[in-house]
């Protein structure tokens, strides 16, 4: 970006204060874990408490990770439980891969383009080209299963399924670094049935989408898809590191898997989920992401062109500007007068916490207006 972004000193809920004074309103909360917004005072409660307590216990379990255990049940489907908390998305996605491995005693994955299950070399290469020349034996990669090409995808990867070696397929239904894009129906119900008949198991990623980000609790359950294993994260823990892989309660997890690490279930990111669960299990979530996602589209349908394209679903909007520079001028003009939205390649992402204030938001939608009218003139 060219527009260099100002060290922040302070924030509270949707305002980032600067080294210099000033403020912005943050539309990005944190690559979107902050749903709840900054140092929300529940959070930040349970936090201080729990600092005075015990922080890290390696093995040993505390009554904090036993309570989070019990408020993330609480809220998923039943079938599932938590088979363990780690420090971030990609640490979970890794375990989920040497899982499978397990369960099934197959070796091989299936993962789908411009996907993201983190940035190590294996969950990198479930989605794209290793920068570094690296491949992984016995990784398919197939296109994102969009309604244009569901067919194509779904004929493509039943003989792989039929061969009786894949572990798992891994499965992002919206794409948040990758556009926008979302699965097809149809492909999920048919993804799911072979599943089933080949022994694969279903691995969805929810890091991002997860715990309310676009309205309902996960963004899968707006599909026929039926999943053996959930990766959560992000927005459960308020900014903390910490997330989630959720099983079947079927599925247990073994040795073998390498499960825990040094920072896995440390009573502190425990705290952090006590807090923000807590606090989503007292406030009417999905409603205040759906109040957002009406707010920005009654925005963005009179300021957007019709040859950008808007993924909308909840506190979660992406928009596919079509070129790199227009989508950079947009983010810095939005910063040089006061809001932080994200910006890569050509995409622009909105992640506000849902508890952000309306006529806050309306200001910020205004400047993204603003920004978008003057770098298309």
């Amino acid at each position: 970006m060219s527009t260099p972004r100002k060290t922040v000193t302070f924030a509270a809920n949707a305002i980032l204060r600067n080294v210099d004074d000033t403020q912005v309103i943050d539309l990005f909360a944190a690559n979107g874990t902050l749903l709840l917004g900054h140092c929300h005072p529940a959070v930040v409660k349970a936090l201080i408490e729990q600092s005075e307590k015990v922080w890290n216990t390696a093995r040993l379990d505390t009554d904090t990770r036993v309570l989070a255990t019990r408020l993330v049940e609480e809220m998923i489907p039943a079938r599932f439980k938590v088979s363990g908390f780690y420090s971030t998305g990609m640490e979970a996605a890794e375990f989920a891969l040497r899982a499978v491995r397990v369960l099934t005693g197959r070796k091989d994955f299936v993962g789908f383009a411009k996907s993201m299950h983190g940035k190590s070399i294996a969950t990198a290469f479930l989605a794209w080209d290793s920068v570094y020349g690296h491949a992984i034996p016995g990784v398919t990669r197939l296109p994102f299963p969009t309604k244009d090409v569901a067919a194509d995808v779904l004929a493509a990867i039943e003989p792989v399924l039929a061969r009786g070696t894949t572990a798992a397929v891994f499965l992002e239904a919206l794409q948040g670094s990758g556009g926008g894009a979302t699965v097809d129906a149809g492909f999920c119900r048919d993804l799911t049935a072979l599943c089933r008949t080949h022994g694969t198991l279903l691995v969805l990623d929810e890091i991002l989408t997860g715990f309310h980000r676009t309205g309902p609790l996960f963004f899968y359950e707006r599909f026929p898809l039926e999943p053996d294993i959930i990766l959560a994260g992000k927005c459960m823990g308020s900014g903390f590191p910490v997330s989630a892989v959720l099983m079947r309660r079927n599925l247990e997890v073994t040795p073998g898997m390498l499960p825990y690490s040094t920072y896995a279930e440390n009573a502190l990111a425990a705290a952090a989920v006590v807090g923000t669960l807590q606090e989503m299990a007292r406030l009417p979530v999905r409603e205040m992401a759906q109040a957002i996602e009406a707010q920005i589209s009654r925005h963005l349908a009179a300021s957007a062109p019709a040859a950008f394209q808007v993924t909308l679903f909840g506190a979660l909007c992406i928009i596919d500007c079509g070129n790199g520079t227009l989508a950079e001028r947009i983010a810095d003009a939005c910063y040089d007068h006061g809001v932080l939205i994200s910006q890569a390649g050509p995409i622009l992402r909105l992640l506000p916490p849902v508890t952000i204030e309306a006529a806050v938001l309306e200001q910020a939608l205004t400047v993204l207006d603003g920004a978008i009218g003057a770098c298309l003139a």
